[in-house]
Formats: structure tokens, C-alpha cells, sequence
């Protein structure tokens, strides 16, 4: 998953993965979480940080 991570990283960083589209939200019915939000709501990551 790390490494995964990673490399969307580089991809973004380098204008390689900057497609937009409305898919996810359509299939979903309502617009995504963003990342904060999932590491904000995340017992796990929070458990971590509390550290």
C-alpha cells in the first residue's frame, strides 16, 4: 500500500495523474471523503498520533 502510495505521489508531482473526473461521485451517489478527512476519522491513525 506504501509503495502504491508512493508512486501516485511521483505521478501527481509529475503531471502524469492530473485527470479529473465526476466517476467516483457518480457511482458513490454523494462526493468522496478527501484524505483528511480519512485520517482524521481513522481509530488507527489516531491511536498512532496520540503517541
Amino acid at each position: 500500500m506504501a509503495a502504491h502510495l508512493r508512486t501516485l505521489t511521483r505521478m501527481v508531482a509529475d503531471g502524469r495523474h492530473d485527470v479529473v473526473s465526476d466517476e467516483l461521485a457518480t457511482l458513490l451517489g454523494r462526493q468522496p471523503k478527501d484524505v483528511r478527512w480519512a485520517l482524521q476519522n481513522n481509530p488507527r491513525i489516531q491511536k498512532l498520533a496520540a503517541v
